[in-house]
């Protein structure tokens, strides 16, 4: 059993004189009372300047529109204390302000991911009784109306839905509020007045990979705790810059762009486009990196190769090194949803960063992290917690990482799903790991781990993530077995752009599904599919490949609103494909996946 360093303690987030506050809307209201004029929000202008909104602003925004919404509750029953209020757009200042409002006013924050489908609302979302939402598009504000019946929506951005009364802007709803401030004054302050640790301050959905999505009710108390081990793992400090560019509904904005931004606090930039976010970070001297494994590859392998293995020159030209990676202001590094290679925790170790690998999932947020001395493949030790009355504790059981202490979520909404407890009042994870000399290493999924025909058991995580560290291969799932079959396979997405950079010399065809079935690219991925086999024992390597035709996506339901793959979902779509990669040989293959015939390159892969 591992547990947290009893040495080690956290601070429980606090005003300038001592008092511990509760609630995010209540550390919200002290930085306006206390650092009144210091930056809370940037946002890019037209002229490609960052333009700054202080914290007495953002808390006078968030006042009024939650005056707003106290005034609809007292109007028609909307917007009540303990009802569920969605919030849907994009990383913006309205989305934080809006969700810090519905907090202010009593009512649990709900988040949605932007790309939401109408069809995954419905499924979803139908048994949360919200009456109220933001909207920051035309688009998600229909979906509401038609798919959740919800009573008011309250929009921001340029293409409000026209004539519809149960829609208004964020100007409309903030003069409301403005006008109930001036008949009550204390109405806001007396709603957060009355908040307090074990109220409900959002719900995280789950990433639904193996199944349906679990709204994971996250109480303040869990939220500022998972705020204050990210803090600790960072090392990061009051007013320190942060870059908003993941989206808002996912489980680590959550933690990190909304909770610890109030409560630290930070001063946030938001992105104004994916395509701009690694310009902008530079911009806006973010001290905070926030990664996946292939992202730190990548960015890495941005470097001339003669350089990158050159240790005195990397460690002569830190500095310029540092600021051609756009990380010359960074301070706190952190790689989660995989391992990293010893050579790329060595490269940014010479640059003076030391990258921290994270553990952990929406039920507990993160519970464990690497030090100096950890080997980079582990997720390191358990994380002291700042508000739980245990420390963090972390066993296994049957292979299975279970966990204790700290704070975890409240529960999952509703009655049909329950926390998976033991009878000793573990937390179960799902997950496999193994603990050697007092670190924890995470494996896969349980559900994950294959035994083939021939009795061989693997577990396909590991491979794939080594595998998409090749720049030409943008998803990677590896198959155990097809019947008696005992070899593996893996069905592979190209990452086109690079493919097409690489064999520039070659006459390759347009589209990504022609390219998929070209030739030359099935014998790159070759290539590719035998150095991973290089680095793997025997009964871990691959034997047979076939090529995607197309990207996955999430509106065909293989990926996950947070662009997480739906590995059974993908395999029953692709089930001709497998078929035909165990019955043949190399070739050029054609298919039919929901009455379209598409054609994509198969091949043996000989070590």
């Amino acid at each position: 059993m591992l547990t947290s360093d009893p040495d080690v303690v956290l601070s429980r987030f606090q005003t300038a004189d001592g008092e511990v506050l509760e609630t995010v809307p209540q550390l919200v209201r002290r930085n306006a009372a206390e650092t009144p004029d210091r930056t809370a929000f940037r946002t890019m202008g037209e002229g490609g300047e960052w333009i700054g909104q202080p914290w007495r602003e953002v808390y006078r925004a968030v006042a009024e529109f939650a005056a707003g919404l106290i005034d609809l509750e007292r109007e028609h029953g909307q917007a009540r204390p303990g009802q569920v209020g969605f919030v849907i757009g994009s990383n913006a200042p309205e989305f934080f302000v809006a969700e810090y409002a519905l907090q202010a006013s009593g009512v649990t924050a709900f988040p949605l991911f932007e790309r939401m489908t109408a069809e995954e609302m419905r499924t979803t979302l139908a048994s949360y009784p919200a009456s109220v939402a933001f909207s920051g598009s035309g688009a998600a504000t229909a979906c509401l109306l038609d798919e959740l019946d919800i009573r008011c929506v309250v929009q921001w951005g340029t293409d409000p839905v026209p004539g519809d009364p149960r829609v208004l802007t964020l100007a409309e709803l903030r003069t409301r509020g403005a006008a109930s401030l001036r008949r009550d004054p204390d109405a806001v302050d007396r709603r957060i007045d009355s908040g307090s640790l074990d109220d409900i301050a959002c719900i995280i959905l789950t990433s639904g990979t193996t199944g349906a999505s679990k709204g994971v009710l996250g109480s303040y108390r869990y939220m500022l705790d998972v705020a204050a081990r990210y803090a600790h793992t960072y090392g990061a400090k009051s007013h320190d810059r942060y870059l908003s560019f993941l989206p808002p509904a996912f489980s680590v904005e959550q933690y990190n762009g909304l909770t610890l931004a109030a409560a630290l606090p930070l001063d946030v930039a938001f992105a104004s486009s994916p395509a701009a976010t690694a310009e902008e970070f530079v911009s806006s001297r973010s001290s905070m990196k926030f990664l996946g494994p292939r992202q730190w590859e990548e960015l890495r392998a941005t470097l001339p190769s003669e350089l990158l293995h050159d240790p005195a020159a990397i460690e002569a030209r830190q500095a310029e090194i540092r600021a051609r990676l756009g990380i010359e202001h960074v301070t706190g590094c952190i790689s989660a949803g995989g391992s990293l290679s010893a050579e790329v925790f060595d490269f940014f170790r010479r640059l003076g960063l030391r990258i921290r690998n994270l553990y952990g999932f929406a039920e507990v947020g993160i519970i464990t992290t690497t030090r100096d001395c950890d080997p980079p493949e582990s997720v390191g030790i358990p994380l002291p917690t700042a508000y739980g009355a245990e420390p963090i504790e972390v066993r296994l059981e049957g292979g299975e990482v279970q966990t204790r202490g700290g704070v975890r979520c409240a529960d999952y909404w509703g009655e049909t799903h329950q926390l998976a407890l033991t009878a000793d009042g573990w937390l179960r994870s799902g997950d496999a790991g193994v603990i050697d000399e007092g670190v924890l290493t995470v494996l896969d999924r349980l559900a994950n781990i294959q035994r083939l025909p021939d009795g061989r058991t693997f577990a396909p995580q590991p491979i794939e993530i080594n595998a998409m560290r090749s720049p030409f291969i943008a998803n990677f799932l590896v198959i155990g077995g097809h019947g008696d079959d005992s070899r593996v396979a893996a069905l592979v997405q190209l990452n086109e752009s690079a493919v097409r950079r690489h064999l520039s010399a070659a006459a390759l065809p347009e589209g990504f599904e022609a390219l998929a079935g070209s030739a030359a690219v099935t014998r790159l991925m070759v290539e590719e599919v035998r150095k991973l086999n290089a680095e793997q024992p025997p009964s871990q390597r691959i034997d047979l490949i076939g090529l995607l035709p197309k990207p996955l996506s999430l509106d065909d339901g293989e990926l996950t609103p947070s662009m997480k793959l739906r590995r059974a979902a993908v395999l029953r779509r692709y089930e001709p494909l497998v078929d035909m990669m165990f019955a043949g040989t190399d070739a050029q293959v054609s298919f039919t996946v929901s009455d379209r015939t598409y054609t994509s390159g198969i091949a043996q892969v000989q070590s």
